[in-house]
């Protein structure tokens, strides 16, 4: 666990994957991106290249898109990057457990307990939560979050990858929503209950928070941003209950920018 981490596999290759990967190519570390779709890793390959090649001109490290977990297997770090499911996500580490021994393993999960993520795990002491934030190339901060099991030598690791990208690491204990989450989730609540009960539109309160503020983003456009789904999923995890016109927004697969449709048309 002590070896350098030079060759880091990423799970899941949806919109925070593909930018991690490109991130951490750009940055000159050997990446293994990991796929559930066979004849998806062609196009994934060639998009990760070219997010990587707008912030690195000259990449030289090697990139592996696969279906498989097995190319794992020679992995220093593994960063689990699928959807906000504590089901999946503890059956995806399981898997990476027993094809990667001796690496760290991280979830990048936004909200859920990584210490519920950790059971299962014959080793939590490699365990971490590697909070980054979308997207991951303009974002400055990674959270990382420690359980009670978590080893000081797997935190200072992530730490030093999280400042080898460039990024600032702050050391977190484990808890619902972590810092930002636990901050942000009740302020985007409220804007939406603001819109929901007609005080203003969601344009208007977007352009109040900007320059009101001083925030860089309205929080609908947060929102679109963060994914209506991931908002939902957050809140669901501290206590929150979400409002019914987003319940109703991502039933119809209004879910932001990824979808081109939500608060606002892209």
């Amino acid at each position: 666990m002590n070896q350098p981490i030079k060759t880091i596999a990423i799970v899941g290759a949806g919109t925070m994957g593909v930018s991690l990967a490109a991130l951490f190519l750009a940055k000159g570390f050997n990446v293994v991106l990991k796929t559930r779709r066979q004849e998806e890793t062609a196009r994934i390959a060639e998009k990760v290249k070219f997010l990587a090649a707008k912030s690195q001109a000259n990449l030289t490290a090697n990139l592996t898109v696969t279906h498989e977990f097995s190319p794992l297997s020679s992995c220093h770090l593994v960063i689990e990057a699928i959807e906000e499911n504590l089901a999946a996500k503890k059956q995806v580490l399981a898997e990476i457990e027993k094809i990667c021994p001796n690496a760290i393993y991280a979830s990048n999960t936004s909200s859920l307990s990584i210490a519920a993520l950790a059971n299962g795990l014959s080793d939590k002491r490699k365990f971490v939560g590697m909070h980054f934030f979308n997207p991951a190339h303009k974002m400055q901060l990674v959270e990382i979050v420690k359980t009670q099991f978590t080893s000081e030598a797997a935190i200072f690791q992530v730490e030093e990858v999280a400042k080898a990208l460039g990024k600032t690491p702050i050391v977190v204990t484990d808890s619902p929503g972590f810092v930002v989450n636990r901050l942000l989730m009740p302020f985007l609540l409220d804007a939406v209950k603001l819109r929901d009960a007609g005080v203003a539109s969601e344009m208007d309160i977007d352009t109040a928070v900007k320059m009101g503020l001083n925030h860089p983003m309205g929080p609908f456009e947060l929102l679109d941003l963060i994914g209506l789904d991931v908002f939902v999923s957050i809140l669901k995890q501290l206590n929150f209950e979400a409002p019914e016109s987003v319940v109703e927004m991502v039933k119809k697969g209004k879910l932001g920018r990824k979808t081109k449709d939500g608060f606002y048309e892209y």
